[in-house]
């Protein structure tokens, strides 16, 4: 994700109901001009577009966006280094965690989006924060640098397979 003029994304069908996740990555990003946006999601449901349904933007100080409601993580990957970046959210008890090479860094305290889910059917894009269906892309919030095994899986990780994929050579994909 080198340029900074034209759109530059990889997308993917979301192909299931989310009611918790995990999201993990690693990254490597020097930007401070833009908002920068490692994933996001957008799903046409009943009738309505919800073009922020799941999105982690902003490396300066991480946003998790479920639904149009936002939380601030409150630590940032923008200093040039390599990062592992995970979340994990779970729609039953409203709880976020957000990890830092391996490590909790931040957690929720209170419930967020408790009994919601994310809908099926939506375009997950890497790298550009959509404000339409895989569409409509702001260049302030493209991500600017490295992203590299970003997964996504339909469970929350525990912290201990989180800290497995911030330091091991070998583990599961999503």
């Amino acid at each position: 994700f080198q340029s900074r003029v034209s759109p530059s994304f990889a997308h993917v069908e979301g192909r299931k109901d989310l009611h918790r996740f995990t999201l993990a990555f690693w990254m490597r990003t020097s930007d401070t001009e833009n908002v920068g946006t490692p994933i996001s999601y957008a799903v046409q449901h009943r009738g309505k577009l919800d073009d922020n349904a799941l999105v982690l933007t902003d490396y300066t100080n991480f946003n998790l966006v479920i639904n149009n409601e936002t939380q601030s993580l409150e630590f940032d990957g923008n200093d040039g280094e390599w990062h592992h970046i995970a979340v994990t959210w779970q729609s039953a008890d409203g709880i976020w965690m957000a990890y830092k090479g391996g490590q909790k860094i931040a957690t929720a305290k209170s419930a967020f989006q408790r009994g919601k889910y994310i809908p099926k059917g939506g375009i997950f894009v890497i790298g550009e924060e959509q404000d339409g269906l895989g569409s409509d892309f702001t260049p302030m919030e493209s991500f600017f640098g490295d992203i590299s095994q970003l997964n996504i899986w339909d469970k929350a990780l525990s912290a201990d397979e989180i800290y497995d994929l911030a330091t091991s050579c070998h583990h599961d994909i999503g």
